[in-house]
């Protein structure tokens, strides 16, 4: 028995070899071929056999495929990358390149880049199609740390592509970050300014900036509000963390008018908006927000011909659904609730001069539609000086006034009396 060796892959170049045939047992026979003779490709091996008359028969052929190269070309196709961050479970993604035989396995090992400790020496990979590989690593099995990952492949023949490292330096990190909020300043008047600030920290991959949501704050309405920031990072672990602030309305109620009038000592306005630069009546109307102490200040035209008055239009108190509105210069204060508003005559000369009206409460500020009339008090309210919807609140009277009066009366009754002895006794 002899073998012819055509390599088919090589347009049919023969090589023919004899070898020495082993007869096993009856009509079996072996013999052995050193592949390493041979380029790699594909062969095709006809057996001749010849019987002890001499008769041959040559119609047995055999193809097989000689593969002595390694897989030459192991590449990641996942966005897996060096000194990446990584938690949960990650799937890594490989491709095979071999120029002959193709197929075979592969695998990865996975160890610690400080100690270089295998962690995990082998987790087999799939083959869903032609080339492809991939592999489900779930991260939570690793302590967190730096880890490497190296790739081991193997052809159908069996020969073995062993990669030094793939990927280098990998951060595996399933520990959410923690993190603080401050809002400043903790309590703010309503339609104020609050800030609240995240400050997130991670001891492992660190904090991924881009992820980080501070809260929008808002000061329209007042309560005690919390708000919460959220954080990731750069591994993809979440974390949250709140703080609360609270909204006021500022406080402050006085005893006096302010804008020229008397009043107390006690109350004054920390802002004037000066609506000067026209007179009322030709203005019209006018839509102003005005919060607790502050004032409009307007003209308004006098008796006197080519004469303007300055008075002042200001909010004392204020709520959430109603206002203490003052009207000066002789200050007339009046409490209305939304949607209520009032006449007032400033001048004293028997018309209504100022229209007043509560529109709205909006971020801490009474919305206050002004305008000018000219309207002729009716007869039947002479002595009112307002009228309004609302209810008029009453000037402060002071203690100190009523007992200057007293002592005056106790004194004019001394000198009287004085008097009446001083007469009694010249008469005797």
């Amino acid at each position: 028995v002899y073998l012819n060796i055509t390599n088919i892959s090589q347009d049919y170049v023969n090589v023919s070899r004899l070898y020495n045939v082993s007869n096993v047992s009856g009509d079996y026979y072996n013999v052995t071929i050193y592949t390493d003779n041979y380029t790699d490709g594909t062969w095709v091996i006809q057996v001749y056999a010849n019987d002890s008359d001499g008769n041959a028969n040559n119609t047995q052929n055999i193809t097989v495929r000689f593969d002595q190269t390694i897989p030459n070309e192991v590449n990641i196709t996942s966005s897996h990358v060096t000194r990446g961050n990584y938690s949960g479970t990650q799937t890594f993604n490989f491709s095979i390149l071999d120029v002959t035989a193709g197929g075979g396995s592969l695998w990865i090992n996975i160890s610690n880049s400080t100690t270089v400790e295998v962690v995990r020496s082998t987790i087999n990979a799939s083959n869903p199609s032609s080339i492809y590989w991939n592999v489900s690593v779930d991260t939570s099995d690793f302590v967190d740390g730096l880890y490497n990952v190296s790739v081991t492949a193997n052809d159908s023949a069996g020969n073995t592509n062993t990669t030094l490292v793939i990927l280098q330096d990998i951060r595996i990190d399933n520990t959410n970050p923690t993190g603080t909020v401050s809002c400043s300043p903790s309590t703010v008047t309503a339609g104020g300014g609050v800030t609240c600030t995240c400050s997130p920290s991670d001891g492992g991959s660190g904090i991924n900036t881009s992820a980080t949501i501070n809260p929008a704050t808002s000061t329209s309405n007042t309560g005690t509000f919390t708000q919460t920031c959220t954080f990731k990072d750069l591994a993809g672990n979440t974390g949250t963390a709140s703080s609360s602030y609270t909204v006021e309305l500022s406080g402050g109620s006085g005893g006096g008018g302010g804008g020229g009038g008397s009043s107390s000592s006690s109350f004054s306005y920390r802002k004037t908006i000066p609506v000067i630069a026209d007179d009322l009546k030709n203005l019209g109307t006018l839509t102003q927000p005005v919060g607790e102490k502050e004032r409009v200040k307007v003209k308004i035209a006098s008796a006197k011909v080519g004469e303007d008055e300055v008075h002042y239009i200001g909010v004392r108190k204020l709520t959430l659904t109603s206002a203490v509105v003052e009207i000066a210069s002789d200050p007339v204060r009046i409490e209305l609730d939304i949607g209520e508003d009032a006449k007032v005559d400033v001048n004293d000369d028997g018309f209504y001069d100022v229209y007043v009206k509560l529109e709205s409460i909006t971020n801490g500020k009474a919305d206050l539609l002004i305008r000018y009339l000219n309207e002729e008090i009716p007869e039947e309210k002479e002595e009112e000086s307002v009228d309004t919807t609302g209810e008029i609140v009453p000037e402060e009277v002071e203690e100190e006034s009523s007992l200057m009066w007293l002592w005056v009366l106790i004194v004019v009754i001394v000198v009287i009396v004085i008097g009446w002895v001083v007469a009694k006794k010249g008469k005797r």
